[in-house]
């Protein structure tokens, strides 16, 4: 149990993770799932919504193994981050997209992958807000 309570406490970058790995783990479900999800669109469709998840998470991972040390660093870090986020965006991208060719792809559907890829943006955003306020010092 944590000494500090809750409304105290920060997101980890290991939040950031998981509710990525989350999304990319839901995705692989639906994906899979032939009742919701024709073998026919696997491929093409399928491997898009999969790969972008993956993308995500992989971004995530890559930052969070760069300590930076000076601002070459930070600014790597920052790439991967902002990679990340911008993979966040084609998801929800080919999600709206998709929805037009997938009568399958419902409502329900949509909700739970863009609610998952939005916090993710959240939290990866924060996390950029947190480095640039705890590496400060290596940007002057």
């Amino acid at each position: 149990m944590s000494n500090v309570y809750a409304r105290n406490r920060n997101t980890t970058t290991l939040e950031t993770l998981n509710v990525a790995r989350e999304l990319s783990i839901e995705v692989y479900k639906f994906i899979m799932n032939d009742k919701k999800f024709p073998k026919k669109h696997r491929y093409f469709i399928g491997k898009s919504l999969y790969n972008t998840s993956e993308r995500i998470i992989e971004g995530i991972y890559r930052a969070n193994n760069i300590f930076p040390r000076n601002s070459s660093d930070f600014y790597e870090r920052r790439s991967c981050q902002e990679k990340s986020l911008q993979e966040c965006s084609l998801f929800l991208n080919f999600l709206e997209l998709y929805s037009h060719v997938l009568p399958q792809l419902t409502y329900k559907d949509i909700k739970k992958f863009s609610t998952l890829t939005i916090r993710v943006k959240q939290l990866l955003s924060n996390w950029i807000k947190s480095d640039s306020e705890q590496f400060k010092e290596l940007l002057d």
